[in-house]
């Protein structure tokens, strides 16, 4: 019994193996894996988590942050060709593990055995998220992290674009269990409506988000949690009071430190 992996072993990658994968991936001039080789040797190397993902829905969160934000190649390296990369794809499944660097964060995506690795892409900074002792004062429980990841990807079922930049963030995130806050409706569609209308702001399902408060029994109690993603949005997803369905998700742009 003691041969037997932990489930921390069966669900992270030797800092080994990443090292051969982008080794592999720097041969082939994906410049974000060099990135990633230059910081290993910087650094001490690190396990990685891992997660499986279809490689489509992948493709689909990266095509969908390019679409909505042309800019971006300015801040990333091999943005688009990751995306075309995994679009291409003959598998259906695929592995990905994100790596923190001292700049940035890269992704790096590969079969599901790990023999092979497929594309990678790397974002300069973190984006901004509120402090954590500040932002979770507030807080009125937690979500697990696996029972998140159910309710999104739900959302993705029913078409919620948004829902894809939550599922990938969720997945590729050490968290266990997110804070969540009490909202009403009315509040909620009247603050997703606006920010659908702001000409200057940057969107994902903002008026779809709105429309599905402006629905919901305004007595009703809705709960929220938020996500932040390196790329500089804000997801933001409702549920149910009693955290067993889905309502709606949105994203919406932040800044983004350069």
């Amino acid at each position: 019994m003691d041969d037997l992996p932990s489930a921390y072993e069966l669900n992270t990658i030797s800092a080994d193996r990443i090292a051969a994968l982008c080794a592999e991936l720097a041969e082939a001039r994906w410049s974000s894996a060099q990135l990633v080789l230059d910081h290993l040797q910087e650094f001490p190397p690190q396990p990685a988590q891992l997660a499986r993902v279809k490689a489509a829905s992948l493709a689909g969160i990266y095509e969908l942050r390019l679409r909505q934000d042309p800019g971006l190649t300015e801040r990333t390296l091999d943005l688009a060709r990751f995306a075309e990369t995994l679009r291409a794809a003959p598998q259906e499944f695929v592995h990905f593990f994100p790596i923190q660097m001292k700049e940035g964060r890269a992704l790096v995506a590969a079969t599901e055995n790990l023999q092979r690795p497929l594309a990678s892409t790397a974002v300069r900074g973190t984006g901004m998220a509120p402090q954590t002792s500040t932002a979770n004062a507030s807080a009125i429980d937690t979500l697990p992290s696996r029972r998140a990841a159910e309710l999104c990807e739900t959302l993705t079922g029913a078409g919620w674009q948004a829902a894809l930049a939550a599922v990938e963030m969720i997945a590729s995130s050490s968290v266990t269990e997110f804070p969540v806050w009490l909202a009403t409706p009315q509040t909620l569609a009247r603050h997703y409506s606006e920010q659908a209308n702001e000409p200057a702001r940057l969107h994902i399902d903002a008026n779809r988000f709105a429309q599905a408060m402006f629905e919901r029994n305004p007595r009703e109690k809705i709960l929220t949690f938020h996500l932040f993603d390196p790329y500089g949005w804000q997801i933001t997803c409702a549920i149910t009071e009693d955290f067993s369905a889905p309502i709606a998700v949105a994203a919406t742009k932040r800044g983004l430190p350069r």
